[in-house]
């Protein structure tokens, strides 16, 4: 017995040693203000991998010792990292790379990315969240509101220029507004109703504010259409698509079990409508969405990049747990800068057994606490993801007292 149990429990003791191996990290651009999402991280020489997060951050664990990880990211030079011993969470910067486009291929026959789309369209019913009978779940949003600087005015100005000094060093310091809300949406039979639960916007106290610059998007990526703000353009995973859209295979990595195709999407040439253009990753094993963003053509001045990350809960329901929208107003421009909005929403506390009553819903209508306005510290502290920056912090403080100083919520 001994003889036996001995190089079993020898070899569980490897395995285990072995499945700890935990690779942790960032991945931004060159300059390190932009978290680069979606980017595709493998380690090794592969095919093991992961993806970013909304927030640029990775994580993942391997059988195996990792030395090094390649990261590839569209519009930006693939590169190979070296491991070093003894560092816990890793940052990578990505140069951009001379040729942002990527290059479009011509498929004789069929697209193999059409096939791929089809059988996306074909598992929609089943994979859409906004399918299922009834769910609730908590979300946290945060939106805030700076300048982003268009250096191709401000490189034409002399550098002592004094309103880009003052701005840059603002910036620096500080953003321009930010709000933050919490709600509670429960959802019956494509209906839902969120109870805002708390709100805050920064130079404003009146609770009326609430969801001022909240979620413009649409929930799921799944639609015929896509929505944003007061706008619908047609959605990658929609019947026929591929009739409007052209897609590309751009790579495959291997993500726990399963493979993830990494598609992009684009208008095809000649076509004219509402579009969109980004990239889905499709988890293989259910044609189902794992990652999706889409950045709006031709919007007339205003550039809008959304987000969506989805997860497996339950280990059979996917759901999107993170939303980002990022705004810029092109056309709206403060002595070379340009309105900036981003705007991020963690969805969490998933419960598909919160069996909705009819009556707790009406036609997607917003419910505000009374007391909503009046959340003190330790409320929002529980419900953040992580704390507020020094530069967030500073957001608040400076902008409440100009805002109690000239008396925003009654000129508003």
């Amino acid at each position: 017995m001994r003889k036996i149990l001995f190089p079993v429990f020898y070899l569980l003791f490897i395995f285990g040693a072995t499945a700890q191996n935990v690779t942790r990290g960032f991945v931004f651009n060159e300059i390190g203000t932009e978290p680069l999402v979606f980017a595709h991280v493998v380690l090794n020489d592969g095919p093991f991998g992961t993806t970013t997060d909304l927030n640029g951050f990775f994580e993942v664990e391997s059988q195996f010792a990792v030395e090094k990880l390649q990261v590839k990211y569209i519009g930006f030079e693939t590169t190979t990292f070296p491991l070093r011993a003894g560092v816990d969470t890793v940052r990578l910067y990505l140069k951009r790379s001379a040729n942002e486009l990527a290059e479009v291929k011509v498929y004789p026959g069929e697209n193999p990315a059409d096939v791929i789309m089809k059988k996306v369209v074909k598992n929609r019913k089943k994979n859409d969240p906004s399918n299922l009978p009834y769910f609730s779940y908590n979300a946290y949003e945060k939106t805030i509101f700076t300048l982003d600087e268009d250096t191709a005015l401000t490189n034409k100005r002399p550098k002592e220029d004094t309103m880009v000094v003052a701005i840059r060093d603002l910036l620096d310091k500080q953003h321009i507004m930010m709000s933050e809300n919490v709600y509670e949406r429960k959802f019956r039979n494509g209906k839902y109703t969120d109870n805002v639960q708390g709100t805050r916007f920064s130079g404003m106290k009146n609770p009326q504010f609430a969801m001022l610059a909240g979620q413009m998007q649409s929930f799921s990526f799944y639609k015929d259409y896509f929505t944003l703000g007061q706008k619908a353009f047609l959605g990658p995973v929609s019947p026929n698509s591929w009739s409007q859209y052209f897609f590309n295979i751009e790579d495959t990595v291997r993500i726990n079990q399963d493979t993830v195709i990494i598609i992009s999407y684009q208008p095809k040439q000649g076509k004219t409508f509402d579009a969109l253009k980004g990239q889905l990753h499709i988890n293989v094993s259910d044609y189902a969405l794992r990652n999706a963003s889409a950045t709006v053509v031709n919007n007339q001045g205003v550039e809008v990049v959304v987000q969506h990350k989805y997860e497996k809960l339950n280990g059979e329901t996917w759901f999107p747990t993170q939303l980002n929208t990022d705004f810029k107003m092109l056309g709206l421009n403060l002595g070379g800068f340009n309105i900036k909005g981003v705007g991020t929403t963690y969805n969490k506390e998933v419960n598909f057994d919160d069996k909705v009553r009819l009556i707790d819903i009406s036609t997607n209508t917003l419910e505000l606490d009374s007391k909503a306005h009046k959340k003190d510290s330790a409320f929002w502290n529980s419900q953040r993801e992580t704390p507020l920056s020094t530069k967030e912090l500073r957001t608040y403080q400076v902008i409440d007292s100009i805002g109690k100083e000239l008396k925003f919520d009654r000129r508003i």
